[in-house]
């Protein structure tokens, strides 16, 4: 292994370590975006089904 090729693979391992001290953290924002995207679907099924606002609506129009 030659100079270049050894500060490449020292740099690899550094990079490696920092990630690896990092994990928890990583691991918490890819939680987070899968939690969102989820919440994100749900709550758009959610606008299209409305019997619940109908009902309301009807209740306030039987009580006037």
């Amino acid at each position: 292994m030659n100079f270049g090729q050894s500060v490449g693979f020292l740099c690899f391992l550094i990079s490696l370590y920092i990630l690896w001290q990092l994990r928890q953290l990583l691991l918490l924002i890819f939680t987070a975006i899968i939690f969102s995207v989820v919440l994100n679907r749900l709550v758009n099924k959610l606008k299209k089904f409305k019997p619940l606002k109908n009902f309301i609506d009807g209740k306030k129009i039987q009580l006037s």
